[in-house]
């Protein structure tokens, strides 16, 4: 009976190998399914003329300063993630760190699900930097920013109340951050408990995460990247206002408090395209409630997503010069 087994189990490999990628191109689908059908149904009630009228008449030098937030998210990625390092007692340059953290911004931009953040732990693990530090700090800065997030929507809720009278209750955010602060203090614990569970792999992998996430938040770096990840989340604020400026949008800026982390919040799923689509239904549909109309707000988000994109792309140059790829290699 052994010898079948050992000769079943490359068969075996094979085909949930091939489950898997079925389930990668499937989950694909789906998400670009998503993204078309929001992208349709808003073309009905915006009128693309009035878009590009929009997008014509905006400040070119206001547009120019409004990409400058952008282009700080990868320096406050990466400073996080040098933050996480240090704490985890695994310091690396801080440049490398913006160079890598860049990197997996445009290749999320270009390639499905979490695929930058695998490049960058495993460009982070070519650099010198333990697989285990590289996975769990790039996990744990995942689960930092949407904490944090999601506390930043539960403090502007009350702003966003006033202006859409049909939005969540506030127990909704309220329940959310209180989950996800919950979550970050079990993970810190998860060593403890996963010491008293059967020896399996994912739960020795949560008990390993759970002593960096205790690391972290013990240490005297914990302050500090919770301010970071609070300055992350308010940058997106920042860019969304200077956008909204460029374009003409007369909002003050507790609209941009009120909207922008509920957005962010929102194409944090992962249910469309790096989300394309969930922003700019869920734009149309607040920014309707304050005077913008339709073809202003599609304008705005569709914007605000090239910005982005934009802010991505100096990546693509920290790609190419990887030590043993494109003009790296070239020159060696």
């Amino acid at each position: 009976m052994q010898p079948q087994i050992e000769g079943a189990s490359p068969l075996a490999a094979a085909v949930r190998v091939k489950l898997a990628g079925l389930r990668g191109h499937g989950i694909l689908l789906a998400k670009c399914l998503v993204t078309g059908a929001s992208l349709w149904w808003i073309s009905r009630v915006a009128e693309p003329r009035a878009v590009l009228a929009t997008l014509a008449a905006a400040s070119p030098a206001l547009l120019g300063l409004s990409l400058l937030p952008f282009l700080l998210m990868a320096a406050l990625g990466g400073l996080r993630w040098w933050v996480l390092l240090r704490a985890m007692s695994q310091p690396k340059p801080i440049g490398v760190l913006v160079s890598l953290f860049w990197t997996g911004m445009i290749l999320n931009q270009m390639l499905p699900s979490a695929a930058g953040d695998t490049v960058r732990v495993w460009l982070a693990v070519r650099r010198g930097c333990p697989l285990r530090a590289a996975v769990n700090s790039t996990v744990l800065d995942r689960a930092f920013m949407l904490a944090t997030l999601l506390l930043v929507v539960l403090a502007t809720q009350h702003l966003l109340k006033g202006m859409v009278p049909s939005s969540p209750p506030v127990w909704v955010p309220a329940l959310l951050a209180g989950a996800a602060f919950a979550g970050v203090a079990l993970l810190s614990v998860a060593d403890l408990v996963a010491a008293r569970l059967p020896a399996w792999p994912p739960l020795r992998w949560i008990g390993l995460l759970g002593t960096d996430a205790r690391a972290v938040t013990a240490s005297a770096w914990g302050p500090p990247l919770l301010f970071l990840c609070l300055l992350g989340n308010l940058n997106f604020v920042l860019a969304g206002a200077a956008l909204g400026a460029a374009l003409g949008l007369a909002m003050p800026l507790q609209a941009y408090l009120a909207t922008i982390p509920l957005v962010v919040a929102v194409t944090v799923l992962p249910i469309s395209v790096a989300g394309w689509g969930l922003r700019e239904g869920l734009l149309v549909s607040l920014l309707a409630h304050m005077g913008v109309t339709p073809a202003a707000a599609l304008a705005y988000s569709l914007m605000y997503g090239l910005l982005n994109v934009l802010g991505s792309l100096p990546g693509l140059i920290f790609w190419w010069l990887q030590p043993g790829h494109g003009a790296a290699e070239h020159r060696a």
